[in-house]
């Protein structure tokens, strides 16, 4: 799925979806980073939660590859913070990081490809099956 679609898909949810519908609900990124870049990216991105844990935003939580698919990272992102976003921005430049469109030319210097999904969890079959039921709706 293209980035285009993927955003598509995101806003008609969110068009649609009462705000009841997003509790729990987490974005999943997996990615494959440029080869020998790895150590870049994760110090960038640590330098991104030291801003995040400033501004008292969750902290990401990250999974690396050891063997098996091809990816190097899966990143679980608590859910945005829309609030935060301009905060977000502006402690980050005082920090010396790239915000706006050059924040995404430095991350396509590192990312190799990647893709994103909304998950909402975590949870069990039972659960998800007593969430069918017609009075849960």
């Amino acid at each position: 799925m293209t980035l285009k679609k993927a955003m598509g898909s995101l806003c008609l949810c969110i068009a649609f979806w009462s705000p009841s519908v997003f509790a729990g609900v987490k974005t999943i990124g997996i990615y494959k980073i440029e080869a020998g870049k790895q150590l870049q990216f994760m110090q960038w991105m640590a330098a991104w939660d030291k801003v995040y844990a400033e501004i008292g935003l969750a902290q990401p939580q990250w999974y690396r590859s050891v063997r098996g698919a091809d990816w190097d990272f899966v990143v679980i992102y608590p859910p945005f913070d829309r609030a935060k976003e301009a905060e977000m921005e502006r402690v980050g430049k005082r920090h010396g990081l790239d915000i706006g469109f050059r924040w995404k030319l430095k991350y396509w210097e590192f990312v190799s490809s990647q893709s994103e999904s909304l998950a909402q969890g975590p949870t069990s079959p039972a659960v998800l099956i007593r969430s069918l039921a017609p009075d849960s709706q």
